[in-house]
């Protein structure tokens, strides 16, 4: 249907226009990932390659890590203010929290 280097050259192109439009660079790649894919296989595949992606990235227990790392950081300035709470924290995790 479509040249696929031809589309991978306008595909470069339309990352850096939207690079230059202020367009956050993963949100540029994903929209310019979207329609290549779309020009190529089909909008209805690339549409059903988003949904699944989301999928996947949300069941990713590597991923789990990212929230609970910021929660640390959130919570030690608090926990290690008081004794107390630093013992209960010990003691009893979820009760500190």
């Amino acid at each position: 249907m479509f040249d696929p280097v031809l589309l991978t050259v306008y595909g470069l192109v339309a990352i850096f226009v939207l690079v230059a439009l202020h367009v956050p660079v993963g949100v540029a790649m994903g929209i310019a990932a979207v329609v290549g894919f779309g020009m190529l296989a089909g909008f209805g595949p690339a549409f059903a390659m988003i949904a699944s992606e989301a999928s996947n990235n949300l069941a990713s227990l590597d991923l789990a890590t990212i929230p609970l790392g910021a929660i640390y950081r959130g919570v030690t300035p608090y926990v290690l203010s008081n004794p107390l709470r630093l013992a209960l924290l010990l003691a009893f995790p979820m009760l500190a929290l």
